[in-house]
């Protein structure tokens, strides 16, 4: 995180009323899930990260400071609500999902169909989610890396020459921004990681003003 933008998100722990802040972020043992999870363990957040092998989930927690690792295959129904049920649990309850699993920059790679028409349904799905959880207290936002970004689905040995793609990490500061007291009431906004040390600024300037 650059110095500017420390300046404007602070450095402080996430914690809540009754301590750390408690996310689940699916699919977080590689990719964006992984660099989500890594900066908000980072940040002092609790957090649960799932994946399709339980054992593989768990070996990554073990290198993320007060992490755990649940098995979670979003394609079971009872899965999905077995580690939700599991998460809760040992976390002492969820205040923020990061729903990551199976989301990537390749709606548009070729031989990448039903993947990247469902990543868009997925989109139009936490707009729709937006829309009728306004005014209830829950809110949902859409955060998107702002480019191919070098995942599990975007190997680097794809990467063509001469072209750059971007670091997971990226998602980093904006997912912790996102957890964070001062996103409270932040709600149906679409922001793109490449672009939130400026989307956060004028977001600041609009408020002071």
């Amino acid at each position: 995180m650059s110095a500017s933008l420390r300046e404007e998100t602070g450095d402080r722990p996430l914690t809540g009323p009754g301590g750390p802040v408690r996310v689940l972020v699916t699919g977080g043992t590689s990719g964006l899930g992984l660099a989500m999870a890594s900066a908000l363990a980072q940040a002092g957040a609790a957090v649960a990260l799932t994946g399709r092998s339980g054992p593989r989930a768990q070996a990554v927690a073990a290198d993320l400071s007060g992490a755990i690792g649940v098995e979670l295959d979003v394609r079971d129904e009872s899965s999905v609500t077995r580690a939700v049920d599991e998460a809760w649990s040992r976390l002492g309850g969820i205040d923020m999902l990061a729903n990551n699993a199976g989301i990537a920059s390749t709606m548009h790679r070729a031989r990448f169909v039903p993947y990247g028409p469902s990543r868009a349904g997925s989109e139009a799905l936490s707009r729709i989610m937006a829309a009728d959880l306004r005014d209830t207290g829950v809110t949902v936002n859409l955060l998107l890396p702002g480019g191919a970004t070098v995942t599990g689905m975007l190997p680097l040995d794809a990467v063509p020459e001469g072209r750059a793609f971007l670091d997971a990490a990226v998602m980093g500061p904006p997912v912790v921004w996102l957890a964070s007291e001062d996103a409270s009431g932040v709600h149906d906004e679409r922001i793109v990681a490449t672009d939130f040390a400026h989307w956060l600024r004028d977001r600041t300037t609009e408020r002071r003003s």
